[in-house]
């Protein structure tokens, strides 16, 4: 039987020469897809597509958005389907499913809006504060940090503070450990103290604490119990103005405010009340600190957003007695 044959074994030089077509490679299709973005962006912008350069931390950055996810929602996952279900606590606003059928190219869809089974006249009461300066006034900052340490204390911590920003969320985590000091309270803020993944276990785990977060906490997260038994709104959450979305696809209405920053800012605003109540023995307290609530015509629209619970608008500094008699 004849010996296999050896084989020489391959030398370094070739080894290193396919580690380099594969770098290669790589970086090439790394800059046709550099080239393919900087044409929808810059050169050859898309109809159907707003885009925006921007610059983050000394780096340029180029981004795109649909105007309207319906026709690619349409293509990419209704498809050919006989039947969708869609559901979620947050679909409508002012007690219709409009807005949020016709971004979702849902027009000829049956809608059926079921109530909770929470009792929420038992387990919630609004709260609104009347007199507030209003965002970008003079003093407002000031004003809303020192109620947001009222009722934080009054709570004795279990609170999730919402904002709309990052920068609001630093400066008012600032104030807030100088305001708390005294009283053995953390304080734990979005992007300062760690992913919300760790604020929401340090939440849960020490409940003498207040979070603060923006846009990552006002869905999807839940803390069922008394670790959480007060939500506070800093502010209406309305869309940036200047957020290249939000001017592109803002430009498609009459009435862009009505039609699309108010119902947005609407469910947003649901969004955030139903962290509130996780389960059928939660109790709690909803607190809302932006006047405009109550002095603007369309304070109206967010109110009725709610679901069947008390609803009291008072002055500020009576907030934090009826946090303390609500709240066990």
């Amino acid at each position: 039987i004849d010996e296999p044959p050896v084989l020489a074994p391959r030398p370094p030089l070739d080894a290193a020469r396919d580690a380099l077509r594969a770098e290669i490679a790589r970086h090439a299709e790394a800059l046709g897809a550099a080239r393919d973005t900087l044409l929808r962006t810059v050169l050859r912008p898309s109809r159907d597509e707003v885009a925006w350069v921007s610059r983050a931390e000394g780096d340029i950055r180029l981004g795109r958005a649909p105007l309207e996810v319906a026709p690619r929602l349409m293509d990419d996952l209704y498809g050919d389907r006989s039947t969708i279900l869609a559901t979620s606590a947050t679909l409508t606003a002012g007690g219709s499913f409009d807005f949020a059928v016709r971004r979702l190219g849902l027009d000829e869809a049956d809608t059926l809006l079921v109530e909770s089974p929470y009792d929420y006249r038992r387990a919630v009461v609004s709260l609104l504060a009347e007199d507030l300066p209003e965002p970008g006034m003079p003093s407002y900052d000031t004003s809303l940090q020192q109620t947001i340490a009222d009722v934080v204390r009054a709570a004795r911590g279990r609170t999730l503070v919402l904002f709309t920003s990052h920068a609001a969320v630093r400066a008012t985590a600032a104030a807030l450990r100088d305001l708390l000091a005294e009283d053995d309270i953390n304080v734990f803020a979005q992007s300062v103290d760690g992913s919300p993944q760790r604020l929401l276990r340090l939440l849960n785990e020490r409940p003498r604490s207040v979070l603060l977060g923006t846009a990552a906490f006002w869905e999807g997260i839940d803390v069922p119990g008394e670790a959480l038994s007060q939500i506070v709104i800093a502010r209406l959450p309305f869309p940036v103005p200047t957020d290249p979305v939000y001017e592109g696809r803002s430009n498609q209405f009459e009435d862009p405010f009505g039609e699309y920053a108010l119902p947005q800012a609407v469910l947003r605003f649901r969004q955030g009340f139903g962290r509130l109540i996780r389960g059928s023995t939660d109790r709690g307290v909803f607190v809302v600190l932006d006047s405009r609530i109550v002095r603007r015509q369309y304070g109206e629209t967010f109110l009725e957003g709610l679901p069947d619970c008390e609803v009291r608008t008072m002055k500020a500094d009576a907030l934090s007695g009826h946090v303390e008699r609500w709240l066990p």
